[in-house]
Order: C-alpha cells, then structure tokens, then sequence
C-alpha cells in the first residue's frame, strides 16, 4: 500500500506473520500525506500476502530485506526512512545493507 504524496518517503514493516494494519494503522491514517508517502507491505508469506505460506527460517528476516529493496525499486523510491515493529525491526537493520545511502 503507498498513501501519501509527501517529499519524507517511509517504508513501514510489520511483525511476522502481522499485517500492516496491526502494526501501522495510526501511521498510515495519522500522519499527514501531504508530508509523507507511507509505503506499507506485508512481505510474501505475512498478513494479507498469502499465499504463499511462509516458513521462517533462520534467514527471513534477510529474505524481507532483499525484497523490500526490490520492491522499493520498482516503486522507484530512491530515498527513504523505515520504520519496523517486532521481527520488521530486524528485517530493518538488514535492509541498511542493501540501501545504506538511500535510507536516512
């Protein structure tokens, strides 16, 4: 989901197996679009986006990393602040490896 038409671009992960609603939605009713450009996924096999059912094996907190990059890619945002909740946390930290100078 992107809202928002704001220069501050936010990337908004969720907790495992969660949905962006339940961890985001004052964020993404709250903050003010026209500020902001909130983008909040559910990674594949989490809240909403399944199928496919997801195992969460000892690198998917990676896994979320390298496809929030690509999808952040193709939505081509190019700089950006990121928020996570719970296990979107850790995906978080990873994601500084894919888009170091990118995210602020």
């Amino acid at each position: 989901m992107k809202v928002g038409t704001g220069k501050n671009n936010v990337l908004c992960f969720p907790g495992a197996l969660v949905t962006i609603w339940s961890n985001f939605k004052h964020q993404i009713t709250g903050l003010d679009r026209s500020k902001f450009t909130i983008v909040a996924w559910d990674p594949p096999g989490h809240g909403y986006s399944r199928p496919p059912e997801r195992l969460l094996n000892s690198k998917f907190h990676e896994e979320d990393a390298a496809t929030a990059h690509e999808f952040m890619k193709i939505l081509s945002i190019e700089s950006f602040s990121l928020l996570g909740w719970s296990n979107g946390g850790i995906s978080r930290f990873w994601q500084l490896n894919f888009q170091r100078s990118l995210i602020h």
